[in-house]
Formats: C-alpha cells, structure tokens, sequence
C-alpha cells in the first residue's frame, strides 16, 4: 500500500511539473511571434542586399564569358560524352 502511495505521488509531481514547463514554453513562444527581434531584420536586410549585388555581378559574368583557347597542337578527343585533349610531351610538332 505504500509502494502505491509513492508511486502516485511521483505521478502527480511529475504532472505537474510537465504542466508548469509547458505553460512556460508556450509564454516564451508567444514572445517570440509577438514581435520579431531587430538583430535578426536587420540581418535580413544585409542578406538581400548583398543577394542583390552577386546578382548584377553574376549577370555581367556571364555576358563577359570566352571560350578557352586551346594550343595548336593539342588534339581534341571526345570520352564518354566529354572532350578530352591529348597534349604531346615534347616541345615538337607533331608528325601528321
């Protein structure tokens, strides 16, 4: 009968322990949404402005691009669907 005792008293601390955590989780989340924190609007708006500058520089590379140049006497080959440029080891033309 004592053991029962215990473990009914256990249960209603517990209880209430769990009921006083998550009143104090729902305080907090309710101050979180109420109003956001300044620190993290004004990181926004640092964010969107730097997007906005790799943006314009992004489009000015890709108008700006040139194709590499290849030596002449490199010869291209294509491999599994990609090219492949086989380079001589000497400083000679090659004998074709």
């Amino acid at each position: 009968m004592t053991q029962l005792r215990w473990l009914v008293g256990v249960l209603v601390i517990l209880a209430l322990v769990t009921i006083c955590l998550n009143h104090l989780a729902e305080q907090r989340n309710a101050a979180l949404a109420s109003d956001p924190p300044a620190d993290l609007l004004k990181r926004i708006e640092t964010l969107e402005a730097r997007v906005g500058l790799l943006e314009v520089q992004l489009s000015h590379t890709r108008h700006s691009y040139l194709p590499p140049t290849v030596p002449k006497h490199w010869s291209q080959r294509e491999f599994n669907g990609a090219p492949v440029y086989i380079v001589p080891l000497s400083d000679r033309a090659p004998k074709n």
